[in-house]
């Protein structure tokens, strides 16, 4: 299990990529907002530490930092899961909120993924991604099952708060046991739309 963080640089060849990924995320986010009412910096809206800054759990998975130049911030965490589970979430990928959850905002979360061992027909299932409150209920915010390809694709859950979660008291969660295989996560972005209001 991985928890740290590593910096990477932005070389000036790399930079435009990253442009486009991060205009990517920007788009899905705006025309989430734009289906909110609101339409102002989105960014000053995120209620986590954009980036790729994940926590795996599991006894049936390895997972370590990968550098990729095709992804936005040029870091990606990479997870081989063994096996399947008997259950989705005997492996996840976990990315805590440090900002409080009001209930009846409209939340979206968009993460880069790619199965990059996966053949070009082929997909890796995420049985469940989205955000999530903690123990012991586990309230769903925003959620949505994926299916993941050989490249780099931006994924998105949106949802409406069904409850008040203080700081810390919510996370973006992936259930990644659905089947054997390699995932590579990128960045995560959680807005709150209605932040402001």
């Amino acid at each position: 299990m991985m928890t740290r963080q590593n910096a990477i640089r932005i070389d000036p060849e790399r930079e435009g990529r990253v442009m486009k990924a991060v205009a990517a995320v920007m788009a899905v986010m705006l025309a989430a907002s734009a289906a909110s009412g609101q339409g102002d910096d989105i960014l000053a809206k995120a209620i986590n530490k954009p980036g790729a800054n994940y926590t795996v759990i599991g006894t049936t998975q390895t997972s370590r930092w990968i550098k990729d130049g095709k992804v936005a911030g040029g870091q990606a965490m990479r997870i081989e899961v063994s096996a399947a589970g008997a259950n989705a979430y005997d492996v996840q990928a976990v990315s805590p909120l440090a900002k409080a959850i009001v209930k009846g905002h409209h939340i979206a979360v968009a993460v880069w993924a790619r199965a990059p061992k996966a053949k070009t027909d082929e997909k890796m299932p995420i049985p469940f991604f989205g955000v999530i409150g903690g123990a012991p209920s586990y309230t769903p915010v925003a959620t949505a099952k994926v299916e993941v390809g050989p490249e780099w694709t931006l994924y998105n859950a949106r949802g409406v708060a069904p409850a008040d979660f203080p700081a810390n008291g919510a996370s973006v969660v992936m259930h990644l046991a659905g089947a054997k295989g390699t995932i590579d996560l990128g960045p995560v972005f959680v807005i709150d739309l209605d932040a402001g209001k």
